[in-house]
This record gives C-alpha cells, sequence and structure tokens, in this order.
C-alpha cells in the first residue's frame, strides 16, 4: 500500500485478509508474552499500526465483510479488520 500498488500487476482481496490474519497472531502472541518483551515488541506493532491506520481508513467493515464471514455476521471486532485500503489495488 505504502508503494501505491506500482509494482503490483493485481493484488486481491485474499491476499489483504492474509495480512490481517497475521496481524491477529501478533496480538495472540502478545497476549501471552512476558511483559518485557511484550512491552518491545508492543513497540514495534505500535510503529506499524501508524503506518497501517496511515493508508488505510474506517469504513466499519464494510469491504472486508464482503470477503470475510466473521466480519459480516458481526464476529470479528479488531480494529484491523474494520478498515481497508483508502485506494484499492488493481484486481481486487
Amino acid at each position: 500500500m505504502e508503494d501505491e500498488w506500482v509494482r503490483q500487476d493485481y493484488y486481491l482481496a485474499d491476499e489483504y485478509l492474509n495480512v490481517l490474519t497475521s496481524r491477529d497472531r501478533a496480538e495472540d502472541f502478545l497476549e501471552v508474552m512476558p511483559a518485557g518483551l511484550r512491552a518491545k515488541t508492543s513497540r514495534c506493532i505500535d510503529r506499524l499500526d501508524a503506518r497501517f491506520r496511515d493508508l488505510t481508513f474506517e469504513d466499519r467493515g464494510a469491504e472486508l465483510s464482503k470477503y470475510w464471514y466473521p466480519l459480516a455476521e458481526g464476529q470479528e471486532v479488531r480494529w484491523w479488520w474494520t478498515r481497508r485500503p483508502i485506494d484499492l489495488p488493481p484486481g481486487w
């Protein structure tokens, strides 16, 4: 997203969903880390989250609910799932 998709012929919504599930796993790991390691890792994740927020906007999951059933059914509540890229890439 930071490169405005310039090197991509296409980028499927499924690829974006894979990235979001990776973010889920990072959050799961944070929850079980020892406090010192969690603090250090959280600082890194916070910086990445800020970059993600800059390149996406909150649409309450409207776009992604077409592709991710837990979101469509109201079961997904983590904030990164309710954001979509500002500019959708080719092939979305």
